[in-house]
């Protein structure tokens, strides 16, 4: 049943947009996009690029990092005074995915539109220093709404993925809390097409 409602609706998304969308001068295949994030394990940020043949599909790249977020205490420190680092694990992150787009939904006072946007794809990350037999590759589903201006556009949404920043830790081996779970993100961006 989900897998019907989900081939329609991506019919509808691709064969009718172009029934929706205000014409732009340009015609762009190309974006840059900067994603900055929280999720449950700590934060992430990525820098991706897309190309789109047709504007409702693309092709997305991503090259990024996640880590776990050091205690409040810990940042009050000056330059030369010494403090226990005791920050968990920075990972590097490589997403190839696929985005797409709906139709322009709202006309928001002439100045840009609204669309909603779904990016699945996965995540393929070595693990950190001191780990071993980290989860190297991971699925991923991020869904938002875009703010189109159309060069510039941004983005606000949702992602979840099995990706686990503690894979692979030695202290937490043994722990089955920490295996098989999801991680939620929420997250903002900032692009631009050419």
């Amino acid at each position: 049943m989900r897998r019907n409602i989900l081939t329609i609706l991506s019919a509808i998304m691709l064969f009718c947009s172009n029934a929706f969308a205000f014409e732009l001068e340009e015609n762009w295949h190309w974006e840059i996009t900067a994603t900055a994030g929280l999720n449950s394990d700590g934060y992430e940020s990525d820098l991706s690029i897309g190309w789109y043949p047709i504007e409702p599909f693309g092709i997305r790249l991503c090259f990024g990092a996640a880590g776990e977020i050091g205690e409040i205490t810990g940042w009050d420190y000056g330059y030369g005074e010494f403090y226990y680092d005791n920050t968990g694990p920075t990972r590097f992150k490589f997403m190839p995915s696929i985005m797409l787009r709906s139709p322009y939904l709202i006309n928001i006072a002439d100045t840009g539109y609204l669309r909603l946007f779904a990016n699945p794809g996965m995540i393929m990350s070595p693990g950190a220093k001191g780990y071993h037999k980290s989860q190297w590759a991971s699925w991923m589903a991020r869904v938002g709404v875009e703010y189109d201006l159309g060069f510039v556009f941004f983005q606000a949404g949702y992602g979840v993925s099995n990706y686990n920043l503690y894979s692979g830790a030695p202290d937490m081996e043994f722990n089955t809390s920490f295996k098989n779970r999801l991680t939620h993100t929420g997250f903002i961006a900032i692009g631009g097409r050419f």
